[in-house]
């Protein structure tokens, strides 16, 4: 016979193993992260560039940098490309390690001024007519 108790507690154990195997879950996706910290400056001045984009080569993940050239951010575990842009600026990219540690290393980035070209075709003369 099939009393009510022998059910209740069957789904007690039921959610015990599905709360457990939740937890597991979270356990185990924390730990593929890693964290980058750094910041980015002008190669010439050594000033720190704001708004400069730091994205990580082959996924959606970036930042912005902050108004004293700071980026901080997860990536995947492991060694991860970032590609540092910034208008007037030529892009670059740098390899780094994402670490799992509470205080990652800082990974300095010096980013240089594109030079401006003038294109002949793009300078148009005009007249009154």
């Amino acid at each position: 016979m099939n009393s009510p108790l022998r059910w209740t507690s069957a789904l007690r154990t039921l959610g015990a193993c599905v709360a457990l195997t939740c937890a597991c879950a979270l356990l185990a996706a924390a730990q593929t992260t890693g964290t980058v910290k750094g910041t980015v400056s002008d190669a010439a001045t050594q000033r720190p560039l704001d708004g400069a984009l730091i994205s990580v080569v082959g996924t959606d993940l970036g930042t912005l940098t902050n108004a004293a050239g700071q980026y901080q951010f997860n990536v995947p575990l492991g060694q991860v490309i970032l590609r540092i842009r910034r208008v007037g600026y030529g892009s670059s990219n740098k390899t780094v390690t994402g670490s799992a540690t509470r205080s990652p290393r800082s990974t300095p980035i010096s980013s240089r001024p594109r030079r401006s070209k003038t294109c002949p075709r793009c300078l148009r003369h005009g007249s009154r007519g």
